[in-house]
């Protein structure tokens, strides 16, 4: 009897072992194998000059996936600006890249019009994905800049007026027609600011519908 109970326990702890292995493989899998979408890049590739550089409220943006790739390769150098970029879609929770605590308060949700956006803010905050790796010689789109690749944390030691560039994770409605994220410009003197930008695909291309600003240098 007592050969038995102790082959059943071994039995028992070794699926335990077991199940526990599986589960942190799955969740190592997991992480590992987590990658950009394509609808990921081409929100990017049709925000990303819009947000580098803002421009007053009401005036027209035109929003496309290669309307500002530059085919001039024999531009001055002096033509180009250099910005580096966080080479991935930023977990909120997974790094010091964002320099403050992402909240956004009741009344500010209550300002968007559109009911999904709403929604959508809310996960944004409360979502716990990692920061997964971009591919950047998929980010054309960025007109006359040239994108430096920098990690989540590394120290980049910028002079007055360059930018470090940075993306959230970007959360989604069920027919990816919608979608939210974080967008962060550190900028070195005061020209740096923290921005919610919500977007909708219009006729295909994904257009910035609304903003709320989280905090202005």
């Amino acid at each position: 009897m007592n050969k038995v109970l102790l082959i059943f326990t071994a039995l028992v702890c070794l699926s335990c072992i077991s199940n526990s292995a599986n589960k942190k493989i799955e969740n190592f899998e997991n992480d590992v194998i987590a990658k950009p979408s394509d609808e990921d890049y081409k929100i990017i590739n049709s925000t990303f000059v819009h947000l580098s550089n803002p421009v007053p409220i009401g005036v027209e943006r035109e929003f496309g996936y290669d309307n500002f790739i530059n085919k001039n390769n024999d531009l001055p150098v002096e033509f180009i600006t250099k910005v580096y970029f966080t080479q991935h879609l930023v977990g909120l929770n997974d790094s010091l890249s964002f320099r403050n605590k992402l909240y956004l308060s009741q009344n500010s949700i209550d300002k968007l019009n559109d009911i999904e956006f709403k929604s959508l803010s809310v996960q944004l905050i409360s979502n716990k994905s990692k920061s997964i790796k971009l591919d950047m010689s998929l980010i054309l789109n960025v007109g006359l800049n040239k994108l430096i690749g920098v990690d989540i944390n590394q120290k980049i030691n910028t002079e007055i007026g360059e930018s470090i560039i940075s993306y959230s994770r970007i959360i989604y409605d069920d027919k990816k027609e919608k979608a939210c994220f974080y967008f962060e410009n550190k900028c070195s003197g005061l020209c740096g600011f923290g921005v919610f930008v919500f977007v909708e695909k219009v006729n295909g291309i994904w257009t910035i519908k609304d903003e709320i600003q989280h905090w202005v240098s």
